[in-house]
């Protein structure tokens, strides 16, 4: 029972520690550079208006893409809107809009995060050998028991014969 709890905790613990590699860092949009992934929430107002250019939720006023750059007091935002797969081959379409920075309530970058990273690393690795050392446990203890001697015979005896050359 104690083996159980502890393999359970173990893999309790793996768990959390592989969670995401990014984290979304607040940016200024104007001093963000262009390619970057951003995540823009706007405003009620801004949102209002861009539903009438890229269907957009009201409720839910984000927008994830890629930040191409900057113009006067506008952001140009390049977000995915649909998928074409050719063959094996998929090719993401995506859509260049315009969203004025007025109308910006939160804007985040999309960073790499070497800790978290770090630990999805560090806890697969320790999931993967705790997993080999079971099995390698499990199938190297004998428990005490020796096979009888038929087994043995009975393991030695062909299931099938190919006669060649006769």
């Amino acid at each position: 029972m104690e083996r159980v709890v502890r393999s359970s905790v173990a893999i309790v613990l793996s768990a959390i520690c592989s969670s995401g590699c990014y984290q979304y860092t607040p940016t200024d949009l104007t001093a963000t550079p262009p390619g970057q992934q951003i995540r823009v929430q706007v405003t009620r107002e801004g949102a209002a208006e861009m539903a009438e250019v890229f269907p957009i939720d009201a409720r839910f006023s984000e927008l994830t893409g890629t930040l191409t750059g900057v113009e006067g007091g506008d952001a140009l935002i390049q977000i995915p809107v649909a998928q074409r797969q050719e063959g094996f081959h998929t090719v993401n379409l995506k859509q260049t809009i315009r969203v004025p920075i007025l109308h910006v309530f939160t804007a985040e970058v999309k960073r790499l995060d070497r800790i978290a990273t770090g630990f999805l690393i560090g806890g697969t690795a320790a999931t993967g050998v705790g997993i080999v050392l079971g099995i390698v446990k499990a199938f190297s203890s004998t428990g005490g028991t020796e096979d009888p001697p038929d087994s043995v015979d009975r393991r030695r005896l062909p299931i099938f014969k190919i006669p060649i050359g006769r």
